[in-house]
């Protein structure tokens, strides 16, 4: 479906478009130098990703005075199983200030309600007013905040020490990492630990294949806790291939097992598997709200170094 905006036609992605997006990403770095926009292999990547279609899912403006032009893009990330969809888009700097935003969302949304989804979620940085006062206007309000927190790895596990592992549930423990064919236990304990938790879509053996296929994360960066042969507990690193960072991109424990000590012994098993990859910087994004993992983190001597919030609104 088209719609027509002065100058602008808001319509679906093609595959034309592939170089006209690496345009507007490349164009906007300049201006804003932030190092938040995908490279070609980047958005290849996502583009990969078997819960995700840019002809169906992803609306682009094109500029009518210069056709192929990319204005502004939006993507909607549709996850069927709780019923939301996870809105992200980009103006080009020179297009900006136009209501582009505003009509491709109230599009995208309608699109979204009409596929199912109850609920639409955009996430922006706290300090992006502008972009909180866009979406207060189209219906959204904020409902939950995020931290995104930094720690050398050194911090974590001083000169290299490794997990100390206590027995605190009185059957023995192992740490290991995972291997590839190990796709299924690694879907099964992460619903596991957060099947019921806010915005967590559970994810099927596929997922997990295509997110361990990406750059810079693989089946050998799960490392697991086991309680004999039961695993209980996990962290799931990635790596920037080509600088010195980590990030942690899931930690959990089973519910049964909570409170005794084990996220502690996998998050030190994360770290010290960065340290001995050469990386002095972890990072991870954290629920302000979970009070529990926030506490383990500031301990092991994590610090805020910035926040975002979530806005939410109905489709119902």
């Amino acid at each position: 479906m088209l719609l027509q905006q002065a100058g602008y036609v808001i319509r679906k992605y093609r595959q034309e478009d592939f170089k006209g997006l690496l345009k507007l990403y490349r164009e906007t770095e300049i201006s804003e130098r932030s190092g938040l926009y995908p490279s070609s292999a980047q958005l290849q990547e996502r583009f990969r990703d078997p819960q995700f279609s840019p002809e169906e899912d992803m609306l682009v403006v094109e500029n009518k005075k210069n056709p192929g032009e990319i204005a502004a893009l939006l993507e909607m990330a549709p996850e069927k199983a709780i019923k939301r969809v996870v809105l992200s888009g980009l103006v080009h700097p020179l297009h900006r200030r136009k209501k582009l935003a505003s009509r491709f969302v109230e599009q995208a949304c309608r699109q979204a309600a009409g596929q199912g989804a109850h609920v639409a979620h955009v996430n922006v940085a706290r300090f992006n007013r502008a972009g909180q006062e866009v979406l207060s206007r189209l219906g959204f309000s904020p409902v939950r905040s995020f931290w995104e927190l930094r720690a050398r790895t050194g911090w974590v596990c001083p000169e290299g020490a490794g997990p100390e592992i206590q027995d605190a549930a009185g059957s023995s423990l192992s740490l290991r990492s995972l291997q590839p064919g190990e796709e299924a236990l690694l879907a099964r304990l992460q619903n596991r630990c957060f099947t019921g938790t806010w915005g967590y879509n559970p994810n099927t053996v596929e997922d997990i294949c295509y997110q361990t296929s990406l750059e810079g994360s693989s089946m050998g960066d799960v490392v697991v806790l086991f309680q004999g042969e039961d695993p209980v507990a996990y962290c799931w690193n990635r790596t920037d291939p080509r600088g010195q960072k980590g990030r942690i991109h899931m930690l959990g424990v089973v519910p049964e097992q909570r409170g005794n000590g084990l996220a502690g012994a996998v998050l030190q098993a994360g770290v010290f598997s960065l340290c001995q990859q050469g990386k002095n910087v972890v990072e991870l994004t954290t629920d302000c709200s979970n009070t529990p993992a926030c506490r383990l983190y500031f301990s092991s001597g994590f610090r805020v170094w910035s926040e975002t919030l979530w806005f939410e609104r109905s489709l119902a």
